[in-house]
């Protein structure tokens, strides 16, 4: 199996990246895979060089940096996150960046999951998005873009790869990323819609 080096997936919460995550730790057989490392629950936050200095894989939310406790999520300070991930991603081989286009629905996944109390279950009815969650996701959305556009690489997006007919697109994800995958059928499981958590 071809190794790819250092991966990190940096994304707004709802917009794919736990499905993407799975996807290449488990395929591609990752030792080193890190979920999430600078949640404010896994306080304190190991060394960014935990890493950085290993093959490794790390899914982050845009939100999330060192040392961020629990708070009001439009208080966190996304120019400090964006500062912070400026200078984290050079030191990695490959970055995956992520967002949904469509804002209301990312509010709308978001705050179903904050009503049933669980971040990864699926949900066969629906809320409303609050006024407050589809400004926090438009605010998590602008800092994704600039990060895309500071670095220059490519915007993923949940809509291309989460829909009825994706396997072309999921296909096209990959030879983006220059991996090689040994069993398609197996890694495509990972991004089957029958598998997302809205099943309305």
């Amino acid at each position: 199996m071809q190794r790819i080096g250092k991966v990190i997936i940096v994304g707004t919460a709802r917009s794919g990246t736990s499905a993407v995550y799975r996807s290449i730790a488990n395929e591609l057989m990752f030792h080193d895979s890190f979920y999430e490392p600078w949640h404010h629950k896994r306080l304190p936050h190991l060394p960014i060089e935990t890493f950085t200095d290993r093959v490794s894989v790390v899914k982050s939310l845009v939100h999330q940096r060192p040392g961020i406790e629990r708070g009001p999520l439009l208080d966190y300070r996304l120019y400090e996150t964006f500062d912070f991930y400026k200078e984290l991603i050079p030191k990695f081989d490959k970055v995956i960046l992520m967002l949904r286009r469509e804002v209301s629905d990312a509010a709308t996944s978001y705050d179903n999951a904050l009503h049933i109390k669980d971040w990864h279950t699926k949900y066969y009815h629906s809320v409303d998005p609050s006024l407050q969650t589809f400004k926090m996701y438009s605010k998590w959305n602008k800092t994704i873009v600039d990060l895309s556009n500071e670095f220059n690489i490519p915007l993923t997006c949940y809509e291309d790869l989460f829909h009825k007919d994706n396997r072309l697109d999921v296909e096209e994800f990959i030879n983006k990323l220059e991996i090689e995958v040994q069993d398609m059928d197996h890694f495509y499981n990972y991004y089957d819609i029958k598998n997302r958590y809205k099943q309305i």
